[in-house]
C-alpha cells in the first residue's frame, strides 16, 4: 500500500463511501473530480485504497 495515498488527508469513511459508490455507479473519476472541485485524483485513489484495506 502507498503510504503517502494515506498522508492525504484524514479519512473521513463517509466520503470514502461516497466515492466508492459513485464509482460503482459507473462514473468515472473525471466526473466525480467535476462535482467535487475540491477533490484531487489522489483523493479518489485514496478512497479506494482504503475500502481494499477493510
Amino acid at each position: 500500500m502507498d503510504r503517502q495515498l494515506f498522508e492525504r488527508k484524514t479519512i473521513n469513511p463517509d466520503a470514502v463511501e461516497l466515492m466508492v459508490n459513485m464509482l460503482a455507479q459507473g462514473l468515472g473519476e473525471d466526473e466525480i473530480l467535476r462535482e467535487y472541485p475540491r477533490l484531487h485524483r489522489e483523493d479518489v485513489c485514496a478512497a479506494l485504497a482504503y475500502t481494499e484495506t477493510k
